[in-house]
């Protein structure tokens, strides 16, 4: 079976969008690409979906400010199962993001 986000908001009376989760939860968005860093010129494209996850985990809307969107990590250059191990900026970069999530 197929669940899409919408099945988590719901619309007030007012119009604003609204989370349908009454315990509120840390999230994160990890993205992976081929390619390196310099070509993550979609990043952008993630902001709509940074801004509606934040809505749904933590109850705040706010399609336009950084604060009010979850955090997302890029993980440029992964070209196989060895990529990760072998950056350890990058292992030590998605701990810190990890961290985050838990303190």
């Amino acid at each position: 079976m197929r669940r899409g986000l919408y099945l988590y908001t719901t619309v007030s009376a007012e119009g604003a969008l609204q989370t349908r989760i009454e315990d509120r939860k840390k999230a994160a968005l990890l993205v992976t690409q081929n390619a390196p860093l310099e070509y993550s010129h979609y990043i952008e494209a993630f902001t709509p979906l940074r801004g509606i996850l934040h809505l749904i985990f933590q109850g705040e809307f706010d399609p336009v400010h950084e604060s009010v969107m979850i955090p997302l990590l890029v993980a440029a250059g992964m070209t196989g199962p060895k990529s990760v191990a072998e950056n350890p900026g990058l292992i030590e970069e998605a701990y810190t993001f990890g961290w985050n999530l838990v303190v």
